[in-house]
């Protein structure tokens, strides 16, 4: 039984990751950019790219995963 248990567990993690990346990727893939969702509409060009800048918006796909 513990190994049983344990197997389960086991198997847990790359399902779990494998999730955590399709959900991500769904995210990614959306239209729409997060700074100008998160800052409005009123925000300078100047605004929306610090806030990329500064949480990491601009980074690559897997850099940001």
């Amino acid at each position: 039984m513990l190994r049983y248990i344990f197997r389960r567990i086991l198997f847990l993690i790359p399902v779990l990751i494998g999730v955590s990346f399709i959900v991500f990727s769904l995210l990614y893939i959306t239209p729409g950019d997060p700074a100008r969702i998160v800052l409005g509409d009123q925000a300078t060009e100047e605004a929306v790219q610090e806030f990329r800048n500064k949480e990491g918006l601009n980074d690559p796909f897997l850099v940001q995963y």
